[in-house]
């Protein structure tokens, strides 16, 4: 049927034209940006999948854009990807999301390039002490106790170290509890624990999280084998607190870098060797893999001091 067209005798004000307009095309957000780690909480994992490859999602966009979102994600007890852990952890800090400030927080402060180039610490210890001492309104749960364990590790003076050990013990922190009242076996049941004691009862998700995200990087074991000239590690496996030993101090101070961690490490009282940061890695370490270790040491001891008796 062809179109009619107006008739020429009507009046134009009589009928009208609606104006042809541009739709609004907006830049679309690759669901990749958001990092796989972020984009599996806020999707159900097939869509999650699906979504690595398709294009964009206008709802969440709009959802990702206000800080309410971010600020609230619950982000997985896994170690994020290596390439974009830190930038997507940065962005949810910002946001105020308790998780990724305290995840970003431990990342700063052990980060083996950031502390070499005396940045990082500060604002990682910054980041832990807005943790510890939250406004009141804001519930963080067991990350108030994380954050306040992990300042006593980096916290010179004694008595503010024990202050912050008793505080973290009254949030229920575990570890705290250890330090404060040993491992003997009724204090171990008091806790609900047993030996061997396992990780993931002693240290919460966020903390083993965080130092998973720190070791999963491809540079983080040739880096510890590389600076142990210069560092002391905590020797437990898994657990990535460690300090500049004196004399590395002294050469930081001396052009001016002061920024770095200060862990006290306690040696071995049997073979004088292995450095824990705490009690409970020195318990963790213990029945495996340091005590064939220990005992091997100390069968070397004994068989020098025999070898020189009989020199003698």
């Amino acid at each position: 049927m062809p179109r009619s067209s107006p008739d020429p005798s009507t009046p134009r004000s009589t009928y009208s034209l609606r104006p042809r307009t541009r739709p609004r095309v907006e830049a679309p957000l690759r669901l990749t940006d958001l990092f796989d780690d972020v984009l599996e909480q806020c999707l159900p994992l097939q869509i999650a999948d699906a979504a690595r490859a398709a294009a964009s999602c206008r709802a969440l966009l709009r959802a990702w854009q206000r800080p309410s979102f971010a600020r609230r994600l619950e982000l997985p007890d896994t170690p994020m990807r290596a390439d974009g852990a830190l930038a997507c952890l940065r962005r949810l800090a910002d946001a105020g999301n308790p998780s990724a400030r305290f995840r970003l927080g431990v990342a700063r402060v052990y980060e083996s390039s950031a502390a070499e180039a005396g940045e990082g610490y500060e604002e990682g210890l910054r980041l832990l002490k807005s943790l510890a001492e939250p406004p009141p309104e804001e519930n963080l749960g067991a990350l108030r106790g994380d954050a306040l364990f992990e300042i006593w590790h980096l916290t010179k003076d004694g008595d503010e170290r024990e202050r912050l050990l008793r505080r973290a013990a009254s949030e229920g922190h575990v570890a705290s509890q250890i330090e404060l009242h040993g491992t003997s076996k009724s204090h171990l049941q008091t806790l609900g624990l047993r030996r061997p004691l396992d990780a993931s009862g002693v240290f919460s998700p966020a903390w083993l999280t965080a130092s998973a995200n720190i070791l999963a990087s491809p540079s983080a074991e040739r880096d510890r084998e590389e600076a142990t000239a210069s560092r002391h590690y905590c020797d437990r496996p898994g657990c990535v607190r460690w300090r500049f030993r004196k004399r590395e101090v002294r050469k930081r101070e001396a052009v001016g870098l002061t920024g770095s961690p200060y862990i006290r490490l306690w040696k071995c009282g049997r073979c004088r060797c292995a450095c824990y940061c705490s009690k409970a890695c020195q318990t963790l370490a213990w029945p495996r893999p340091h005590r064939e270790e220990c005992d091997r040491i100390l069968g070397l001891h004994a068989n020098a001091l025999l070898a020189a008796g009989m020199d003698a």
